[in-house]
């Protein structure tokens, strides 16, 4: 058959003409993929005759077929004059692209509203370039590394940080073994991760962080119509593992208390015995945050852990209400004080942490991991039953619970974010509940013997 063999955006196109269904001439234009360099030509030729061979009618023996042809032409010429008159934004086309996939004299058409090099990824169509595309392509663990690195800036430090951690030990190594690709990845693949993960050990909770990484990223291609649904919403996740919040009695927190003065975990331990804090809220607290006049303080600011050994200030709090302005108990205003009085006289190695409550000796700030580390050996030392330096945040809030404070005014003390996460987490606390309702219904409800019986 004849062809023309052109150049179009340094590319060689076939082009040829045949007639459609109703007998009118049209143009079949090809890429060849190739590009118009020296001794490219005779390739270029080659490689014409090849995609243009279906539309020689010469070539096709069947009547039956040819027409069969011309009618998938015409077809897709209506499809593409549609596209144009909507003038679709380009996501839309892309997407439009892979429902069509296959329909050969739409290539170049999406190629241009596109503009997309055709040629440039050595194939004969657009449709080719779009699966050689990065993203759309690209294997599962480059674009949820590449979706962490991209959420840096909009999320908290800590969880980058944990986010880095997740990816780096455990989700990249895995499905990078796997070479599953972002468009492959079905609910099932997630669930077999899942799956080896707590065969090697792994917290059935810590596994849920995964799951809600990995479903982060995957509405993230989904939102820029590289997936069409999310396989995380279908897999089954890990179940929850509901964990005891360890905390100390009031008899117990007397004798910490009594341990640890001259200690230098006193101020932190007062703090989070006495306020609730949170470990990064201890270290954070400043004391151009108390307002001695008022007797209140306010919590406004943490130090965490740094991925890297480090630790770094930041005003943005777990939560919302997690700022507040906050009452300071007699005993604990009464240690301000003379903290304040000692740290005036102290010989500092440096200035720069002068603000800060929680300091050593030589007025550095204390280190998250110190404070976390120092804690956990100075209970051993001293013959203390063993809990978490977060537990005093636990064992502070679990004193109002038994003080028979309501739950909405234990949630204010506490900052939490909801008045369910109060409830869920320290209800069971109430000791014989159950039964103290009862008890109080059946004497609300007491009937005496005039009263004669319910029916």
């Amino acid at each position: 058959m004849k062809y023309t063999l052109q150049v179009n955006r340094g590319t060689y196109y076939a082009s040829c003409r045949i007639k459609d269904i109703n007998g009118k001439i049209v143009q079949i234009s090809k890429s060849t993929g190739l590009k118009a360099v020296e001794g490219n030509r005779a390739a270029a030729e080659k490689k014409a005759e090849e995609l243009l061979r279906p539309y020689d009618k010469e070539a096709v023996e069947n009547e039956d077929i040819w027409e069969l042809i011309q009618k998938r032409h015409s077809a897709d010429m209506e499809i593409v004059k549609f596209i144009k008159s909507k003038a679709l934004a380009p996501e839309k086309v892309r997407k439009i692209m892979l429902q069509l996939k296959g329909f050969s004299a739409l290539e170049d058409t999406f190629a241009e509203i596109l503009g997309l090099d055709s040629g440039s990824c050595g194939s004969s169509s657009a449709f080719a370039e779009l699966a050689d595309n990065d993203e759309y392509n690209s294997p599962l663990c480059d674009y949820i590394a590449d979706y962490v690195e991209r959420s840096e800036a909009r999320i908290q430090k800590t969880t980058y940080d944990n986010y880095t951690s997740m990816l780096h030990h455990h989700i990249y190594p895995y499905f990078k073994n796997k070479g599953l690709k972002l468009k492959q990845v079905k609910p099932k693949d997630l669930e077999k991760y899942y799956s080896c993960k707590q065969k090697d050990g792994m917290n059935p909770n810590t596994i849920l962080k995964h799951h809600q990484l990995i479903r982060a990223a995957l509405n993230d291609a989904v939102k820029n119509d590289l997936i069409n649904k999310n396989p995380a919403v279908s897999a089954k996740r890990p179940e929850t593992v509901k964990g005891e919040n360890g905390f100390y009695t009031a008899k117990e927190l007397k004798r910490l208390l009594k341990e640890v003065r001259g200690n230098v975990l006193e101020t932190p331990v007062m703090l989070a015995a006495f306020l609730g804090l949170r470990r990064s809220e201890v270290i954070g607290l400043k004391w151009s945050s108390i307002d001695f006049d008022n007797h209140t303080v306010k919590i406004c600011n943490k130090v965490t852990q740094s991925g890297k050994g480090g630790d770094y200030e930041s005003d943005r709090l777990k939560t919302n209400s997690s700022a507040a302005t906050m009452p300071i108990p007699d005993t604990l205003y009464t240690y301000l004080l003379e903290l304040r009085e000692k740290q005036r006289d102290m010989l500092r190695e440096t200035d720069k942490y002068v603000d800060y409550l929680c300091v050593n000796e030589t007025g550095v700030r204390l280190h998250p991991d110190f404070v976390t580390d120092k804690f956990a050996k100075f209970l051993e030392q001293n013959g203390l039953r063993r809990i978490r330096f977060h537990d005093l945040r636990h064992s502070c809030i679990s004193m109002l619970v038994n003080s028979n404070f309501s739950m909405k005014n234990i949630q204010r003390y506490a900052r939490h974010a909801s008045f369910e996460q109060t409830a869920n987490t320290y209800s069971h606390l109430y000791p014989g509940a159950e039964n103290k309702m009862s008890e109080c219904i059946s004497k609300a409800l007491a009937l005496s013997d005039d009263d004669g019986c319910l029916t």
